[in-house]
């Protein structure tokens, strides 16, 4: 019986702990499950997370948006320095305000990267998943699962640190979103891991102590 429910708990470890990586994204929309090893100038090293036995990969810098790190910390290689070719907005004698034509601050990868530190999962479903899963069983923490990570989260959640440039710039828009709707999906799928874990332990713990 204690052999069954231990090696039943550490399958549970390591479903909760497969979301312990890192994830580098690159600017071409892919990205990587790695563990860092090392940041260098120009480029950094790291390890497949599914083969953490294996070579050492090696990335140039200017590939990659940013890197988001297992503990949860963030660096973002993306340049958001305003520049001469940068947009900007103006003021219209209206009030209204006016995109200048001098490019655009506001790209695809501006959005990931926005998307990574503002928006936070706020009302993502992952607490109605994670009780769901628990109190009743994996299976049925499904049906939520799915529904809410194939959504794109609402507006007033997506914590968008400027709407104007969010409603001007359509790439900029979808890049956001784009991230955002990984990002709520991977956190509730991540609490219908755990929820289920936990779910299956108990069930076993109790059959087991019949």
């Amino acid at each position: 019986m204690r052999p069954t429910i231990i090696t039943t708990f550490l399958c549970c470890v390591l479903i909760i702990n497969s979301y312990a990586q890192d994830i580098i994204f690159l600017k071409t929309g892919e990205e990587i499950k790695a563990k860092v090893k090392e940041v260098k100038d120009q480029e950094i090293s790291y390890l497949k997370f599914e083969n953490l036995e294996g070579p050492t990969y090696t990335i140039l810098k200017s590939t990659i948006l940013m890197i988001k790190y297992e503990n949860g910390q963030k660096d973002i290689f993306s340049n958001d320095k305003p520049t001469a070719n940068e947009i900007f907005f103006e003021s219209s004698p209206s009030g209204n305000s006016l995109l200048s034509t001098k490019g655009n601050k506001y790209t695809y990868d501006k959005g990931v990267a926005d998307a990574e530190i503002y928006y936070t999962g706020q009302n993502s479903g992952k607490g109605g998943t994670l009780i769901t899963s628990l109190l009743l069983n994996g299976l049925i923490g499904l049906i939520p699962a799915v529904a809410c990570s194939a959504t794109t989260p609402k507006l007033h959640n997506l914590g968008v640190p400027n709407i104007e440039a969010y409603q001007n710039n359509p790439e900029y828009a979808k890049g956001y979103n784009t991230q955002a709707k990984k990002t709520k999906s991977k956190k509730v799928w991540k609490n219908w891991a755990i929820g289920t874990a936990i779910s299956t332990v108990f069930i076993i713990i109790t059959a087991n102590a019949r």
